[in-house]
C-alpha cells in the first residue's frame, strides 16, 4: 500500500478546513495557511501517494523525503500549482488554489531541480528579469548578490559559472521575492559547505519574518528553533 508519513509529533486532523477557520485572528497564522487534504497522485498508471493530509503554518518548514521515483517532486509541482492532483484539494487562505491561479502564484516562489537561469544573460540581468517577472517594485537585486557572494560575478554570463554558482544565482531569486511560501526542489545541490550554511541561515530568517518553506532534500537541516515537519514517502 502507498501511503506517506508525517513525524515530529504532527498529525494532521481529520477537518482541516474547521480547523484553519476556527478563529477569527487576522494575523498571518491565520491568512497565510497551507491545506493539503487527502491528496494522491499518479504517474502514469503507477499510484505514487495517496490520502496525503497536513497544514502548514507561518514560520514553519515541512521536509519531504523519500526514494527517488516516490513521487517528491510531483508533489512539489502540485503544491505549486503546476500540476492536479489524482484526488484531494490544496488551499491557501481557505480558498482552494485552482479557484485563483493568479492570487496564489503571488505568493509563492517555486524553485525546482533545474536551476531555472537564462545562459545568455549575466547574474545581475538574471535576477533583474526575475524581479520584473515576479512583478516585485523592491529594487533588492545587489543585495541578493552580495549574500550569494556573486559580487564579482555580477556582470558574466551565466552559462560560464560553475554548477555551484548557478545553483546559487537560482537561490538567490529567493532574495528579490516577496513570497510567504517558498517550495524548493533539492536546493542544496552542487553546494559547497559554507553556502549550505548560509542557506540554512536565510531559511531561518524567512521562517522568523513569518515566511513557510516546503523542500525536497536528503540534507540533514542544522536549523535551530523553527518548527520542521518531515513527510516521508513510502
Amino acid at each position: 500500500m502507498i501511503h506517506s508519513l508525517i513525524s515530529n509529533n504532527f498529525a494532521p486532523p481529520r477537518n482541516l478546513l474547521q480547523l484553519a477557520i476556527k478563529s477569527n485572528s487576522t494575523d498571518d497564522r491565520v491568512l497565510n495557511v497551507l491545506m493539503v487534504n487527502s491528496l494522491s497522485c499518479e504517474r502514469g498508471e503507477r499510484l505514487l501517494f495517496q490520502d496525503l493530509s497536513f497544514i502548514l503554518h507561518p514560520g514553519e518548514i515541512l521536509q519531504i523525503i523519500g526514494k527517488n521515483g516516490a513521487g517528491k517532486s510531483s508533489l512539489l509541482k502540485i503544491l505549486a500549482g503546476l500540476a492536479r492532483p489524482l484526488t484531494g484539494t490544496v488551499r491557501w487562505q481557505n480558498q482552494v488554489i485552482e479557484d485563483d491561479r493568479a492570487a496564489y502564484a503571488a505568493m509563492i516562489c517555486y524553485l525546482g531541480h533545474l536551476d531555472g537561469i537564462k545562459a545568455g544573460l549575466s547574474v545581475a540581468e538574471n535576477l533583474h528579469f526575475s524581479r520584473c517577472l515576479m512583478q516585485q517594485s523592491l529594487d533588492n537585486e545587489s543585495l541578493a548578490i552580495q549574500r550569494f557572494g556573486l559580487t564579482h560575478y555580477a556582470n558574466i554570463l551565466t552559462e560560464d559559472l560553475s554548477a555551484g554558482q548557478k545553483r546559487r544565482v537560482a537561490l538567490a531569486r529567493l532574495l528579490v521575492s516577496s513570497a510567504k511560501l517558498w517550495i524548493l526542489d533539492e536546493p542544496f545541490t552542487s553546494l559547497d559547505k559554507q553556502t549550505i550554511i548560509l542557506l540554512e541561515q536565510i531559511f531561518t530568517e524567512h521562517c522568523i519574518q513569518g515566511g513557510m518553506i516546503i523542500m525536497a532534500t536528503h540534507q540533514t537541516l542544522n536549523i535551530s528553533n523553527i518548527p520542521l515537519k518531515t513527510c516521508e514517502l513510502v
